[in-house]
């Protein structure tokens, strides 16, 4: 988290020094973003602390997540079944964000069309473009046998495996098997 919340700083400063006029190209531009960064406004501070709670998945749920950790926390059967909903429920957020899917969420509709400023429409629009480049690429590679789940259970097919080098949770790459269950 406070790697990320400096991380935040450091763009929050960039960005306010662009906004006064300065120029990368400049020498009083990277002193005025040290200054910034050294001494962030509360503004920034507060958007840098709220990237930092986002990118490690600590940030506030929503009201249907609410709804849910009440309901687990009240219910003696799904707080042994769900003991943990925080964090599981941010990621979960977190990758539909990175699908088409994010227009279905009001907050990620309103940065994909512009509504919450230029910045967050472009961080919005990169996650989800991004994103689903990345799993359209695992779901090709894994159509194509070059990216695995587990052993599968049937005996005879696990023999294809072994004889094929394939290892369980892994991606063919260069030839070689390289596990991303790590």
């Amino acid at each position: 988290k406070i790697l990320g919340e400096r991380a935040a700083l450091e763009a929050e400063a960039y960005r306010g020094t662009i906004k006064e006029g300065l120029s990368p190209a400049e020498g009083d531009f990277w002193r005025r973003r040290s200054e910034l960064s050294e001494n962030p406004t509360s503004d920034m501070r507060e958007r840098a602390i709220a990237s930092a709670y986002k990118g490690t998945f600590m940030n506030e749920l929503g009201p249907r997540g609410h709804d849910w950790q009440k309901f687990t926390k009240n219910n003696a059967v799904a707080r042994w079944i769900f003991p943990f909903s925080h964090i599981p429920i941010n990621l979960m957020k977190a990758t539909y964000e990175a699908t088409p899917f994010a227009l279905m969420d009001s907050e990620m509709r309103a940065s994909i069309t512009g509504k919450n400023g230029g910045v967050a429409q472009d961080r919005a629009i990169a996650r989800m473009v991004a994103g689903s480049a990345i799993m359209a690429y695992f779901v090709h590679q894994a159509m194509n046998g070059r990216a695995v789940g587990d052993y599968p259970h049937d005996p005879d097919e696990r023999d294809r495996w072994k004889l094929q080098g394939k290892q369980p949770n892994s991606i063919l790459v260069g030839g070689y098997w390289v596990s991303f269950n790590k």
